[in-house]
């Protein structure tokens, strides 16, 4: 398993890098003059875009086999796999309309100021950052055991992960 979860990272840092650089391209492309840099904005992103895609479909791919194995029973539920789950469609969507960019871009009907797409830029952070962030971070110390079935021994529930964890009360 451990395999899968390196190729997911693997692909998620194409697929993000592309995404980082396609809205940088969009900026300049928006603001050239010239025929010749137009038509090398053109190719470029649409190389990096096919490059992007290929690493968002893989993410995808792995991320799904890694939610069908082990990770939805052992996360679901925990607040972090829902909120990553939204975010990942966020940046599913992010990535469909930088497609609409490049193609509208190719087709000479892109109408879009530097000034929004620099914002475009920017909000993508919004996304990223918390969805790659928190799985880093150890899921199982985000989920407060269930102190609702406490017995007299003072060991009070256990946090649902891929093994069992016990806390003592200090009280």
């Amino acid at each position: 398993m451990i395999w899968i979860k390196a190729l997911h990272v693997i692909f998620m840092v194409t697929w993000f890098a592309g995404l980082f650089y396609l809205p940088r391209l969009f900026v300049y492309h928006a603001d050239c003059t010239d025929e010749t840099s137009h038509a090398r904005f053109l190719v470029m992103e649409r190389k990096l875009f096919a490059i992007m895609s290929i690493g968002a479909v893989l993410t995808a791919v792995f991320g799904v086999w890694m939610l069908g194995a082990y990770a939805w029973a052992a996360y679901r539920e925990l607040l972090w796999l829902d909120l990553k789950l939204v975010l990942v469609t966020a940046l599913i969507g992010f990535h469909v309309y930088c497609g609409i960019l490049v193609r509208e871009f190719r087709n000479g009907t892109a109408r879009h100021s530097t000034f929004f797409i620099a914002g475009l830029m920017k909000s993508r952070h919004c996304c990223w950052s918390p969805s790659f962030c928190w799985p880093l971070s150890n899921p199982s110390e985000q989920l407060k055991p269930d102190r609702s079935d406490r017995n007299p021994a003072g060991i009070s529930g256990t946090i649902r992960h891929s093994h069992t964890i016990f806390t003592r009360d200090s009280a």
